[in-house]
């Protein structure tokens, strides 16, 4: 077999066909061990299997002349079947058919997925093991092309997958070091794949950098998860704009499913901030909206008490300076209620200020009293000080407070007083909202 197999196989292909002398594998001390023989097949297949090699045998059968050798026979192939199924292989156990009877030419049978002729290899009908009957070679074969084929798509739908996503996509070894990053990454930081590559991705020029201790707690978090890991982030771009992303990470597994890189999508989110923003813009207007009947009843009053300090004016100029300080008054409420309203209707900057917490609540009271009284609702204040100083963005705590003072007034169908209160401790300040509604029902709370 050897020499007729030189002379067909190329050098390479002859190298993967391994011989075995079969009077040493099955006649070892002039006997026919099962067990030796068991043992011998996996030291020859076991190596090839932990290297993923798809191995089939083909065996010359020898054995000795001596008494009940046909029930040694038939516990040897059956053992060698289960062998066999354990690996997962084709294989072929060759007799002499010219010197077995027929009985026994069934009996092996049973224990052999395939009968082999000198020309046909067919399945054995008379076969007793599991079944997980193992297909043909032919079958085999496509088998294998398809599964290749099966596998060059995959590969071509992750190619896909990396190339047109519309996120930045970047793989990061297990080492650390980015191995590759797509188009959108480009566009969106403006740093080259060339710039890129090869980097640990702790040193980025995109990632804002931070202490190892974090780094360290950030790592283990993620390969912890072994999973999916999002987390919202800033990323620097290369002219130095800072984007809010939505950062996710993913691991590749390998056969094994062991983790050999790390998959990280950075999803811009600018887009859905800006949507944030003018949705709190609109709810600012809708609130200014429903406000502005109380606003306008509110301001009536002290215009109709300016014209008629005028009409006094114009008609006794004796107490002309007490007038003129009632209509100043007056007119710095107006000032008061319409700077408020405007607040509410202008986009803001965050501005971190400290700022007296009382005299913003009293400015919000003041905004709000022309409601209160159209739905018979008195406000009232509770605080140990009138000074109480906090670092804030002034106009979101106005925002806030007005919020829970409209849900006070409206949550009072018939009236009542809505209490804001304010406690100070030594860290912090509580203020609370306190109405006198008869409350959410449980089953919409």
């Amino acid at each position: 077999m050897q020499e007729k197999l030189t002379g067909i196989l190329s050098k390479d292909e002859l190298g993967k066909v391994h011989f075995y002398n079969n009077y040493d594998y099955y006649l070892a001390n002039d006997h026919f061990h099962i067990d030796r023989i068991v043992q011998n097949f996996d030291r020859v297949l076991v190596p090839l299997v932990k290297q993923n090699i798809s191995v089939r045998t083909w065996a010359h059968v020898e054995w000795p002349k001596e008494e009940n050798i046909s029930q040694v026979l038939m516990d040897f192939e059956e053992n060698a079947d289960r062998e066999i199924n354990k690996h997962g292989i084709i294989s072929v156990c060759a007799y002499d058919g010219n010197s077995l009877s027929a009985s026994m030419q069934n009996k092996i049978m049973e224990w052999h997925e395939y009968f082999m002729t000198d020309d046909a290899l067919v399945r054995s009908y008379l076969y007793r093991g599991n079944d997980a009957i193992f297909p043909s070679l032919s079958d085999q074969d496509l088998r294998d092309k398809k599964v290749e084929r099966q596998l060059y798509a995959k590969n071509e739908q992750l190619q896909a997958f990396m190339k047109q996503n519309l996120d930045s996509v970047m793989i990061v070894g297990q080492n650390e070091k980015v191995l590759y990053i797509n188009h959108i990454f480009e566009e969106t930081f403006g740093w080259s794949a060339d710039e890129i590559l090869g980097l640990n991705v702790y040193e980025l020029p995109v990632a804002t950098a931070f202490s190892k201790e974090k780094r360290d707690r950030k790592d283990q978090n993620i390969k912890e998860s072994g999973s999916i890991y999002k987390v919202e982030c800033t990323r620097q771009t290369k002219d130095g704009k800072s984007i809010k992303v939505l950062q996710t990470c993913f691991p590749f597994r390998d056969e094994d499913d062991q983790i050999f890189a790390w998959v990280v999508i950075l999803r811009d989110q600018t887009e859905r901030y800006q949507a944030q923003d003018l949705l709190l813009q609109s709810e600012k207007l809708s609130i200014a909206g429903e406000l502005a009947a109380g606003i306008a009843h509110e301001i009536r009053n002290p215009v109709t008490a300016i014209k008629g300090f005028l009409q006094l004016l114009n008609a006794d100029g004796k107490n002309v300076r007490t007038y003129y300080f009632v209509m100043a008054s007056e007119i710095e409420r107006i000032e008061l209620i319409l700077s408020e309203l405007l607040i509410l209707a202008k986009p803001q900057l965050t501005d971190y200020k400290s700022n007296n917490l009382i005299a913003l609540i009293k400015d919000v009271i003041t905004l709000l009293d022309a409601q209160a009284n159209m739905n018979s609702v008195q406000i009232k204040t509770i605080c140990t000080n009138d000074e109480i100083y906090v670092k804030c963005d002034v106009n979101q705590i106005k925002q806030i407070c007005i919020n829970f003072i409209k849900n006070g007034i409206e949550a009072m169908d018939s009236g009542g007083v809505l209490t804001v209160k304010v406690d100070q401790s030594t860290n912090e300040i509580l203020l609370s909202f306190i109405d006198e509604g008869k409350g959410i029902h449980e089953s919409i709370l």
